[in-house]
This record gives C-alpha cells, sequence and structure tokens, in this order.
C-alpha cells in the first residue's frame, strides 16, 4: 500500500483528472473501465484518497489508457515528494532532489517520466516540437 500525503494526493488526483479530460472520458467511463466504484474514483481525482494498492494503480493504468510504468513513475514522485515533505523539506528543495533522483535514475538506464505536459502530448499524438502547458 502506497501512502501519500494530502498535497502530494492532490496532485496525484489532478494529474488523473488531467489525463482523463485528454481522453475526453467523463468520469462514468473511467468508473466503468477501472472496474472502481463513481465515488470512489471521484475521491481519487479530488486527492482525498491518500492510499493506494497495487491492484488500484493496476485498475487506473487500464482505465486512463496510460503507457506501461507511466502511472508507477507518476506514483514514484509523489511518494518521494511525501516522504521529503513529512521530514519537513521546502517544496522547493523537494523539487531539487527529485530532479537529482531523476537524472541520476536515467543515467543508470532506468528512465522515468514524470513530465504530465510530455505524456499528455503523447495521448494526444501532439507533433514533436508542440508544447503543451503542463496542467500540475
Amino acid at each position: 500500500m502506497t501512502t501519500l500525503s494530502q498535497s502530494e494526493a492532490n496532485v496525484f488526483g489532478r494529474a488523473l483528472r488531467f489525463i482523463r479530460d485528454a481522453r475526453r472520458m467523463t468520469l462514468r467511463e473511467a468508473s466503468k473501465a477501472s472496474t472502481i466504484s463513481y465515488q470512489y474514483l471521484h475521491n481519487i481525482e479530488e486527492g482525498t484518497r491518500t492510499g493506494y494498492s497495487d491492484r488500484l494503480v493496476q485498475q487506473l493504468q487500464r482505465a486512463y489508457r496510460l503507457p506501461d510504468r507511466s502511472l508507477d513513475d507518476l506514483l514514484l514522485r509523489a511518494r518521494v515528494r511525501s516522504a521529503l515533505a513529512q521530514r519537513g523539506v521546502s517544496p522547493g528543495d523537494a523539487d531539487a532532489a527529485w530532479r537529482m533522483m531523476e537524472a541520476r535514475l536515467n543515467e543508470l538506464g532506468t528512465p522515468i517520466n514524470t513530465n504530465l505536459a510530455i505524456l499528455v502530448a503523447d495521448i494526444l499524438g501532439t507533433p514533436q516540437g508542440m508544447r503543451v502547458k503542463e496542467a500540475v
């Protein structure tokens, strides 16, 4: 079970809603595709649910039709930022720590993608060179 801080649960929920909107899916459609109740999914997108089981993550990944590991990558970012916030690290320092960790993982050949703008551009099929304004 992954548990996020309230602020990171809000960010994660907004990211899911942004992705769902990019896919032009209603919450009811996402609920049906994920087999997660409408209200529970609504609570996730609103950021009021802070705990995520592996099964729930798989259901979300399937419902939102996300590329392999992309939801895991977004959750990893949220978990790291939550852990840093619980230790009193400022949001700016948490961002810097995350960027360093992301760069190191890329150096090790384990690239992760937490750039929501790139993910949504891929979903929408936006041509290379065009930028999508990041929502989170």
